[in-house]
């Protein structure tokens, strides 16, 4: 992962922020990060990566199934 890529206050080496410049490298493929991690899911919010917690993407999948 390469935190170059991310805004200056977040590129400290913590696992979120690998997490975080991993999905905006790829932001072109249309990544998801899937997290109940509330710091984690605002920080890829700033940076317009979605996010779906667990609960969400259970009934996403219910969904689909369902069709």
């Amino acid at each position: 992962a390469n935190l170059r890529l991310l805004p200056d206050e977040l590129q400290n080496k913590s696992g979120d922020n690998y997490i975080l410049a991993v999905a905006y490298a790829y932001k072109d493929k249309n990544p998801v990060i899937l997290s109940n991690d509330n710091n984690l899911q605002v920080k890829a919010q700033m940076l317009e990566i979605p996010v779906m917690n667990l609960v969400a993407y259970r009934e996403s999948i219910k969904q689909i199934i369902k069709k």
